[in-house]
């Protein structure tokens, strides 16, 4: 299934493109189904298309992030920051 989402933030009132290169989309199902993090490619300013299959039980939650990374003195591992959704989620 191709999935496309739009991310914008606010800026001095106005909503503005929000562009990235590490932008993700996963989809949960029931229980532990969900599908692994898909990059989106940024087809537009602020929107973003990538390809994921539907999990078992079909689609229960929508999780979009911007894959970052953390580091310490144990090392480096992965580090998504989460973006809220507000509105609609499918149409």
């Amino acid at each position: 299934m191709k999935v496309v989402w739009t991310l914008t933030s606010v800026h001095e009132g106005k909503r503005v493109p929000f562009g990235g290169s590490a932008v993700f989309i996963r989809l949960f199902g029931t229980g532990r189904a969900r599908t692994p993090r898909a990059f989106g490619a940024e087809v537009a300013p602020g929107r973003f298309r990538a390809s994921l299959r539907i999990p078992l039980g079909g689609v229960r939650r929508v999780v979009i992030g911007l894959m970052g990374e953390r580091c310490d003195v144990s090392g480096c591992r992965a580090s998504p920051l989460v973006f809220r959704i507000v509105g609609p989620v499918f149409r």
